[in-house]
């Protein structure tokens, strides 16, 4: 059975990026047309993408330790970090991936 997709158990300032995405993209599967939740389904991938990419840097830029860099950022990291992404991820990397 796969494991029910909730914060309930878990405050969401310790929550994973990943499993906070996937809520997020559940949640909205059941109040968006096809269509819409498709191309919402692309962005959240390309930001997680770009979270990806930029997040061990901006965090190396604030002096901030990093301890599992060999690991993606969104899979060992929360979302504290990843509206300062946000910003350069439309302007610059957005137009990169769907260039």
């Amino acid at each position: 059975m796969p494991e029910e997709l909730s914060l309930e158990e878990q405050p969401l300032k310790t929550t994973k990026l990943n499993k906070i995405f996937a809520i997020f993209l559940d949640k909205l599967s059941y109040v968006v047309t096809k269509k819409f939740f498709r191309e919402f389904a692309l962005l959240i991938t390309l930001y997680r993408q770009g979270l990806n990419e930029l997040g061990w840097s901006k965090l190396e830029a604030k002096k901030i330790e990093v301890l599992n860099k060999n690991e993606e950022f969104c899979f060992v990291n929360n979302g504290e970090y990843a509206p300062e992404i946000c910003n350069e991820f439309a302007s610059e990397l957005l137009p990169r991936y769907l260039g």
